[in-house]
């Protein structure tokens, strides 16, 4: 944390602090001043460091000294829908770090064989960052007939990760969505119809400045699970995972 000190009638400030100890310059971690009788904390050395968290679940994160923390939070991806049966895949769960929030995509629905395709899922949706950016929504599949279904996912909120489907004339399980966030692909009927493609999973981030978060105080961190594919003839791509990214200088 840096401060201020006077230095021939200057304030300069400084974002480190040494002391000589038995003649060795050692790094100060934490400074203290005494004040009306209490000693006050006034500097805290800052390592800059980062947490990454990957796999789904929920976590305690402690927060460190620092001057300036960035968190960037993933939406997992919605599963695509069946080829059959009306069978929708899976939502994809909410990613956090305390209240900033990026939403998971919506399920494709499934197909129903010879008579109708399946909607394609909306993307999630983000909120409690100075930036909050939703989820592309997934394909619809194509209607009995068409001869060339694809159904993708679609892509996380920064454009990317989406299942892409080839279509070879064959009944064939859907792509599954990448990490972070990408909605899976539909699973593809030999008539033309396929179910939906899952949607993309939303993105939020956020800095903070010194103070706005309390030092040692611990902040509850949520990664959320990609939907599954729904299951009928064949089985639609499942969603990509979420991602919660914290760095701090």
């Amino acid at each position: 944390m840096p401060g201020f000190v006077r230095d021939a009638g200057v304030w300069r400030q400084f974002s480190k602090i040494w002391v000589r100890d038995a003649g060795v310059w050692r790094e100060v971690q934490r400074g203290y001043v005494r004040d009306a009788g209490v000693w006050r904390e006034f500097y805290t050395n800052v390592v800059a460091g980062s947490a990454n968290y990957t796999s789904h679940g929920s976590y305690s994160f402690t927060v460190p000294a620092y001057n300036t923390l960035t968190v960037q939070v993933w939406g997992a991806g919605g599963g695509g829908g069946a080829n059959g049966g009306l069978v929708s895949g899976g939502n994809g769960g909410n990613s956090n770090f305390g209240s900033v929030i990026a939403g998971g995509g919506v399920a494709g629905g499934g197909a129903n064989v010879g008579v109708s395709s399946g909607a394609g899922g909306a993307g999630g949706t983000a909120s409690g960052g100075t930036t909050n950016s939703s989820g592309f929504a997934g394909a619809i599949g194509n209607p009995p007939g068409a001869g060339s279904p694809k159904g993708d996912g679609g892509n996380n909120a920064q454009g990317a990760n989406a299942g892409v489907n080839t279509w070879t004339g064959f009944l064939a399980n859907g792509v599954s969505g990448s990490f972070p966030g990408g909605g899976g692909a539909v699973a593809l009927g030999a008539g033309g119809e396929g179910g939906g493609g899952g949607g993309g999973g939303a993105y939020s981030t956020r800095t903070y400045t010194a103070g706005q978060l309390t030092v040692g105080s611990s902040i509850s961190v949520g990664v959320g699970t990609g939907g599954f594919g729904g299951a009928s003839f064949n089985t639609g791509g499942s969603g990509g995972n979420g991602r919660v990214f914290v760095s701090w200088s």
